[in-house]
């Protein structure tokens, strides 16, 4: 796919500079490396779309297979990044052993400064606090580099740990709107919620102080 096609978010026009993977930022914080997806990460993308609660909360393929993991890298990653519509991450957690794949978290634009979060978590790596330090660190870019004014959340209501970790960053007001998500064949509750650069920034004061 050409780097130096045109891209267009909303109403503004971007060229990216580079091609995919150089396109994408490093960031780092927490002992977390949020980097562009490859490869190497087919397995871990693989494992992590075949576990029951993925399978419970997002419409994924079933059985979902190395080919499917090729295309959501090629048709939703890199497409994502190099047409400016959508920027996901892959998440290393940094150990003594060296980087551990743990999932994935983007973010997506509805309008050049009104943005939604989404993230997806290994089953191996729950427990420790990963995905809040991720989707921080996402939120961080998106708040002070791409110009968000405001970013969605939502989910299956079912999906608490999802909301846990959305309050945890600092979503709050949690609607929910009956039978909206077509999803285990039927209408799903939807949870939603949404932050503020306002509210983002005064929630980093606040734990600044702690």
């Amino acid at each position: 796919m050409s780097a130096d096609k045109p891209v267009v978010v909303q109403d503004e026009v971007t060229t990216p500079s580079q091609s995919f993977p150089q396109c994408v930022p490093v960031l780092e914080g927490d002992n977390i490396v949020l980097r562009a997806h490859d490869y190497a990460d087919l397995d871990g993308i693989v494992e992590q779309s075949n576990d029951p609660q993925s399978q419970l909360f997002i419409p994924l393929p079933n059985p979902y297979g190395t080919e499917q993991a090729k295309e959501f890298l090629a048709q939703f990653v890199e497409a994502g990044w190099l047409e400016g519509k959508r920027f996901e991450f892959a998440i290393d957690e940094l150990t003594d052993s060296g980087p551990m794949y743990c999932g994935n978290v983007g973010v997506w634009p509805h309008s050049a400064d009104r943005w939604e979060i989404g993230w997806v978590l290994h089953p191996s790596a729950r427990g420790r606090g990963i995905m809040t330090k991720a989707a921080k660190r996402v939120l961080t870019w998106v708040f002070e580099e791409r110009g968000a004014a405001v970013v969605l959340w939502r989910a299956d209501d079912a999906n608490k740990g999802s909301w846990r970790v959305a309050q945890r960053l600092g979503f709050e007001h949690k609607v929910v709107l009956e039978n909206w998500l077509p999803m285990r064949g039927g209408l799903q509750d939807c949870a939603q919620a949404t932050l503020t650069r306002a509210q983002w920034d005064q929630k980093q004061k606040w734990t600044q102080k702690q």
